[in-house]
């Protein structure tokens, strides 16, 4: 189903996959990470083309892999401050915004961290409790300094979550506003109204156009 937000209209998108390898301990790990690559996130600008969008994160995601290449460091965290100072640079020199730099080397540092738990056989929750990443707090805000990051976890990770239900602009609100022709009797809900009643839905978040 056709998804709006902002100035774009999403129908289908494209996927990136992005595999690394680390050594960890004198052993050899892989990680995997991979995100959808949408029109009209990182940047808003109406002139430019989608496919010259596409184009753009793939250099982006390109560059962070040719960056985070040999990068020898004590911990994750290390690991990633190299990648994001190596990719901010070279951002700036191409003109782009931070968002859009830093979408390679979320990807790198993802996959750096699946990495991590596969070598120690642990979940993402563990690891950052234990602070197997090495974070250190205070190199992101002095007022951190000397704190664990684990102690901002339960003890346990939740094992419920809220589903928060994103209301696109084109979204339609009951059926009757879903043409025949375009529905999908696919016995899934396919209005605001059907997906709250089917899903139970209670937490809403609501695109709205910028012109008043």
């Amino acid at each position: 189903m056709p998804f709006k937000y902002g100035i774009a209209t999403m129908t289908a998108f494209p996927l990136c996959f992005v595999m690394v390898e680390c050594e960890i301990n004198g052993k050899t790990v892989k990680g995997i990470a991979s995100d959808l690559l949408p029109p009209k996130w990182f940047k808003k600008d109406p002139k430019q083309d989608p496919s010259h969008e596409l184009d753009e994160l793939g250099s982006v995601i390109n560059q962070a892999c040719q960056s985070s290449i040999d990068i020898e460091a004590p911990s994750v965290f290390e690991c990633w401050k190299h990648l994001y100072q190596a990719q901010d640079a070279w951002g700036k020199a191409q003109g782009h915004p931070s968002l859009l730099t830093h979408f390679g080397t979320s990807l790198i540092e993802r996959a750096m961290i699946d990495a991590t738990c596969r070598h120690h056989a642990t979940t993402f929750h563990q690891a950052l409790k234990n602070n197997v990443f090495g974070v250190q707090l205070g190199d992101i805000h002095a007022g951190l300094t000397s704190l664990n990051p684990g102690i901002f976890l339960n003890k346990q990770p939740l094992n419920r979550v809220i589903a928060r239900h994103t209301v696109g602009l084109s979204d339609p609100l009951t059926i009757g506003e879903v043409p025949e022709e375009d529905r999908l009797n696919d016995g899934l809900p396919q209005d605001l109204e059907d997906c709250t009643k089917t899903y139970g839905l209670k937490h809403f978040k609501i695109k709205i156009c910028g012109d008043f």
